[in-house]
């Protein structure tokens, strides 16, 4: 019931976007969180101009790479399978899934969205009617509907299954980032932001190329523990750079993770947080513009 209750009202707020136009949508919802309007005519912000680029530039090879499973197979070709976590299987409804025959971890998530994702460490313990309604409700969402996000309007929905990583508690254990985030422009990598993981609240550090902490804070607070950088981390920048010379955008977030010292890619994203990133201080909206 939960999660047909959040499908109907996913359809319902879906229906009323329907009737506002993207320009408008976006405007609105910009306004709404930072308190002004944005300059479109001539971007300068980082928001803004991801704003922009969901608006105006709808180029193929952001819904691709937004699949989580073309992605795969990209990166697979164009700097090799080690770095992709192993697909088990992927299906088109979710009745397909044959759980039975999952290995006792293993992580589902869908192709087309964000947030959707089921890690399962224990099979003997996960409720397979839960799991399946919930997957359900992530399937038959389209994010262009929930941010107006465009690449990811036609993207086909599915679900995978990934081999399962511990990244959380490989991470946690040796004081290492969960996630590595980086930030590129024009093929380069400019900025490096960290999800940290302190006493179950999730901290997140923006750091300069040669690990410099930046004094700015993203949806949240910074962390000021011990921070230790695992040998793979050198390995991040080049591999992300053999990526852009394949995608040759102006801009793109490639995320990794590190799990027993092996880099593992996560996803590409092309507008990040859908044009509301909260920078604070709110000068380095400015700062990650200029880079664009």
């Amino acid at each position: 019931m939960k999660w047909y209750l959040k499908s109907l009202e996913f359809k319902l707020k879906a229906i009323r976007v329907m009737l506002t136009s993207d320009l408008r949508y976006q405007k609105r919802r910009f306004r709404e969180y930072f308190g002004y309007n944005p300059d479109l005519e001539n971007p300068k912000k980082f928001n803004e101009k991801v704003l922009s680029r969901m608006l105006y530039d709808h180029a193929k090879i952001y819904t691709l790479l937004a699949d989580k499973v073309y992605a795969k197979d990209f990166v697979a070709e164009a700097i090799g399978s080690q770095y992709v976590v192993p697909l088990l299987g992927s299906w088109l409804r979710v009745r397909d899934i044959p759980f039975s025959m999952l290995p006792e971890q293993f992580v589902l998530k869908c192709n087309h969205d964000s947030g959707s994702t089921l890690i399962c460490s224990k099979k003997r313990e996960l409720n397979v009617r839960k799991a399946k309604s919930r997957l359900n409700f992530f399937l038959g969402r389209n994010m262009y509907y929930a941010r107006r996000e465009n690449h990811y309007k036609d993207i086909v929905p599915e679900i995978f299954c990934e081999t399962y990583l511990d990244a959380k508690g490989y991470a946690k254990e040796r004081h290492y980032p969960e996630l590595y985030r980086l930030h590129c422009f024009h093929g380069k990598v400019e900025f490096i932001e960290v999800d940290i993981l302190d006493k179950n609240k999730e901290c997140i550090n923006i750091y300069t190329p040669d690990w410099t902490l930046l004094d700015v804070k993203v949806e949240g607070d910074n962390y000021r523990g011990k921070v230790c950088i695992p040998d793979a981390f050198d390995k991040l920048k080049p591999l992300t750079q053999m990526l852009l010379s394949k995608i040759g955008t102006d801009y793109c977030r490639v995320d990794w993770f590190i799990v027993d010292d092996k880099p593992y890619f996560n996803e590409f994203t092309f507008t990040p947080c859908a044009g509301i990133m909260k920078f604070n201080p709110p000068v380095y909206d400015d700062i990650f513009g200029d880079k664009w």
